[in-house]
């Protein structure tokens, strides 16, 4: 049995009334729960917002809480003497450092040369990185961390990426680093499983409400709203094939809202829905559990997934994507990022 130490800021909260996260914190808790899966030892080191899961035992991780997330310094610093003094303690197998804040944590932390650790990388951070590289400004605090990037990297035992396409980022950057290691994220089980009608929704097909086109094509988006993955240019998109050819449709944008910017972007598409008088057609559903995503997956025709660069945002693969073709929904995503990779 090997054993694993976890590190990472971002890591879904166990409590029963949150919203599943994505990202990097979905996919450290995917890797911890299949690791443990195959009968490995696996501890994760988190902060206080994540309470530990309900029931830890030999089929679950150990979640463990090690103060509030870092945002400064001196911060940081601390956290990196917590790890060292869990390191000490536990001498784990191999130590996974799972996000950009845990990166800088173990960068700083100046760890032992028998730790053997593994970094973890989406794309979006890689983009950031890459420009860090390039810059040929000078500044003492800008020549640190680039000197801090490229020892980390060095060093790692082996960097674990999430698809081909992050492959070549962490390739793009130009630092030596041993091969990396591409382990996919995972679909979770309930999309694989969950029977087609067992879950309710608020559905008007379903109930045969007269608001309900039963001749519309429904199309739909299950993402957080923002930007980058690009609900507004899907819609419009939609729009133009209604007056250009008469597609009857609906557009179910499935997904939250979790900053002050997206606020901003939600509030353009609805303001899009009013000027083109698409109340009808177009419903937006927040907070959805995983059940009833799967359930609105279920309730519609067509996937769509136009996902976006947006500075150093990318989608490096797409697993809503690969969820929605486990529901037997045929797909439409963009030419970005990973995201041709998931097709």
């Amino acid at each position: 049995m090997t054993h694993f130490l976890l590190y990472t800021e971002s890591y879904p909260s166990r409590a029963a009334d949150s919203p599943r996260q994505t990202g990097i914190g979905r996919y450290c808790s995917d890797l911890a729960t299949g690791l443990t899966a195959l009968g490995h030892r696996v501890a994760v080191l988190t902060n206080d917002d994540r309470a530990p899961a309900a029931g830890d035992g030999p089929s679950e991780p150990v979640v463990e809480r090690a103060g509030r997330e870092p945002r400064w310094p001196h911060q940081l610093l601390y956290r990196a003497r917590t790890l060292r003094r869990r390191l000490e303690k536990e001498r784990p197998d191999y130590l996974l450092v799972g996000d950009p804040v845990a990166h800088q944590v173990v960068a700083l932390a100046g760890l032992p040369e028998d730790v053997r650790y593994c970094s973890l990388f989406y794309g979006t951070e890689l983009r950031a990185y890459r420009d860090l590289i390039a810059s040929t400004r000078w500044h003492p605090v800008r020549k640190l961390r680039r000197r801090l990037l490229t020892t980390y990297i060095g060093r790692a035992y082996q960097p674990v990426v999430i698809s081909r396409y992050t492959a070549r980022c962490l390739d793009a950057l130009g630092l030596p680093h041993r091969p990396e290691c591409i382990v996919f994220p995972a679909v979770g089980e309930r999309f694989l499983t969950q029977p087609a009608g067992v879950v309710a929704i608020d559905d008007p097909r379903a109930r045969g409400s007269s608001v309900a086109d039963e001749g519309a094509t429904r199309f739909i988006t299950v993402a957080r709203i923002s930007e980058r993955k690009n609900q507004l240019q899907v819609l419009e998109t939609l729009a133009a094939l209604k007056r250009q050819h008469g597609l009857r449709f609906e557009y179910l944008i499935v997904g939250n809202v979790d900053s002050t910017e997206h606020k901003s972007y939600l509030a353009s598409i609805m303001r899009f829905v009013r000027e083109n008088a698409l109340e009808d057609s177009v419903r937006v559903v927040e907070h959805a559990t995983d059940a009833e995503k799967i359930a609105w997956i279920d309730a519609s025709d067509v996937f769509v997934m136009l996902s976006r660069t947006v500075g150093h945002s990318v989608e490096g693969f797409g697993i809503s994507v690969i969820e929605a073709s486990c529901r037997g929904k045929p797909v439409v995503v963009s030419d970005e990022g990973g995201m041709p990779e998931t097709i």
